[in-house]
C-alpha cells in the first residue's frame, strides 16, 4: 500500500522513480514522480522498467562514504508482475545495487549486470529487496 506524501497524488500515466528511503529507520521506499516525493511504500510493482545509476551521485558516495539518491527504478505502477528471466524461466530474479562495487543493479547469484531498458517487470518489497521478472520481447 502506497502511502501519500503531503497530499500529493501519483499520476498513474507517467512514470514513478522508486528509490530506497535514506531518511527512514525502517526499510521502506520512495516514490518521486517530476522530482517530487509523492508516496512511500514497503512494496510495489512497477512494469518498463529502467534501473537507473548516476555515476556523479555514486561517485560522491564513494568519496565521502555518505549515503544519497542516486540509483533507483523507473517504471509505470501497476497491479502484478509477470514474466521470464534470462534463461526463460518465469521466476523473478533477485537485483541488487552496491555503490561500491561499481557495475550497476546486477543480478545476485551470478553478478551479471542487468542491461535491458523497459522490457521487464520489477516488484519492490521490503523483505526481499528488488525482485526483476524480464520480460523477452521477440
Amino acid at each position: 500500500m502506497i502511502k501519500p506524501f503531503k497530499d500529493r497524488w501519483i499520476d498513474t500515466d507517467r512514470p514513478v522513480e522508486v528509490y530506497r528511503n535514506l531518511n527512514n529507520r525502517e526499510f521502506s521506499f520512495s516514490i518521486r514522480q517530476d522530482g517530487l516525493v509523492v508516496g512511500h511504500t514497503n512494496g510495489v510493482c512497477l512494469r518498463d522498467v529502467e534501473f537507473v545509476v548516476r555515476k556523479a551521485g555514486q561517485r560522491r558516495v564513494i568519496e565521502t562514504g555518505r549515503k544519497n539518491v542516486h540509483a533507483f527504478a523507473r517504471g509505470h505502477l501497476t497491479e502484478s508482475c509477470m514474466g521470464t528471466d534470462h534463461t526463460k524461466n518465469d521466476l523473478p530474479v533477485q537485483v541488487k545495487y552496491d555503490p561500491y562495487l561499481g557495475i550497476g543493479f546486477h543480478h545476485t547469484h551470478c553478478g551479471r549486470i542487468v542491461e535491458l531498458k523497459g522490457a521487464l517487470s520489477c516488484i519492490i518489497t521490503k523483505s526481499e529487496g528488488m525482485r526483476a521478472a524480464y520480460t523477452h520481447k521477440l
